[in-house]
């Protein structure tokens, strides 16, 4: 038993001899992730989700679209999937943002992106394109001092609220007083970085982190995810494309319908001035040719006879006061005087006929 126990004991020596070293090991791992996961830039994601509309429900079903639209396609998922993609929609969806520069917060190992949270409202003007796209520095001091540091290295000193221009570039910068209202212990002295994007850099940036697809083949929904370091800026990104893309195709509906409806306001405008010009010409040819429409006239004055004995009936009322007031030859005259023109009328009929 002793020799048992004391190869046991032989065994696990080295075992106690290495123990510390690899709670050593365990611990400095365990430091060195904690400060990883603290100076790492975090990546969000958001997604919004579209409903393409159906050409078999709702308003492009009309009878109106059916017949004139002509670029309207059932299955156009794949064709709606690149169209978020495409440059012109992203243009338009980075100029409803209107951010084009990028400030960042430098620390000492890592920097932050200030996404609508900068104290200080920056413009710049980039005269040099090659500029674009490149790093500017600014150091603030005693809340009025400006150091500008140019991506070739060139140093300005400048004030906030005072314009700097330079053969490159012209750049202001001033307090965001309302933000500073808000969050007053935000500070403002510290040393940032400032990046000008050009349109198609930011284009070619949101396009790599832009991920489009259908949720189902058969199902017309689309899913739009964007990912960034910053959680609001990239809610907006999304809700941008996603509100640029509706727009869109609210005008080209409404495109489609007012040149559908131009269309047949031009055809009812031809075929109305057709419809007089021959109605025109049939008149004309009536009167040349002494054509009468005997239906037409025997209408007419069979209309004139009816009117006509409507009157006799209306002058029976009177005929009381007439006899009180002895009139009553007037009223015999009357009498006759309708009678005569009623069967004068009626023999003119019969002679047309």
């Amino acid at each position: 038993m002793s020799n048992e126990r004391d190869n046991i004991i032989h065994l696990l020596q080295p075992l106690y001899r290495g123990l510390p070293i690899i709670i050593c090991i365990m611990v400095g791992a365990l430091y060195l992730a904690q400060k990883y996961l603290q100076y790492t830039t975090p990546l969000y994601e958001s997604t919004a989700k579209i409903k393409l509309a159906d050409v078999n429900e709702g308003v492009p079903s009309a009878q109106l679209f059916k017949n004139f639209d002509y670029f309207v396609n059932a299955n156009k998922i794949g064709a709606e999937v690149e169209l978020l993609k495409s440059e012109v929609l992203l243009q338009k969806a980075l100029r409803s943002l209107t951010q084009y520069n990028t400030i960042y917060r430098v620390g000492n190992i890592s920097k932050t992106d200030l996404y609508r949270q900068s104290p200080v409202i920056i413009g710049i003007e980039v005269k040099n394109a090659m500029w674009h796209s490149r790093t500017f520095g600014l150091e603030i001091s005693e809340d009025t001092l400006l150091q500008v540091t140019s991506p070739n290295g060139q140093k300005l000193q400048g004030i906030l609220g005072k314009t700097i221009q330079t053969d490159d570039f012209t750049l202001t910068v001033n307090r965001n007083d309302s933000l500073l209202c808000k969050r007053p212990n935000l500070p403002l002295n510290d040393r940032y970085e400032l990046i000008p994007h050009s349109e198609n850099k930011l284009v070619q940036e949101l396009r790599a982190n832009l991920d489009v697809m259908a949720v189902d083949k058969d199902i017309p929904v689309l899913r739009i995810s964007y990912r960034c370091p910053v959680a609001q800026k990239s809610a907006d990104v999304v809700n941008a494309i996603a509100q640029t893309y509706i727009n869109d195709y609210i005008q080209e509906k409404f495109q489609t319908s007012d040149t559908t409806v131009n269309f047949l306001n031009r055809q009812l405008n031809t075929f109305s001035n057709r419809l007089s010009q021959s109605e025109q010409e049939v008149e004309n040819y009536r009167n040349q040719e002494n054509i009468i429409n005997i239906r037409q006239e025997t209408e007419t004055d069979l209309r004139k006879i009816a009117d006509l004995k409507k009157q006799l009936a209306n002058s029976i009322h009177p005929t009381n006061a007439i006899l009180l007031d002895g009139g009553l030859c007037a009223y015999l005259c009357v009498v006759q005087n309708y009678k005569f023109m009623a069967q004068r009328q009626r023999k003119q009929t019969e002679a047309r006929m």
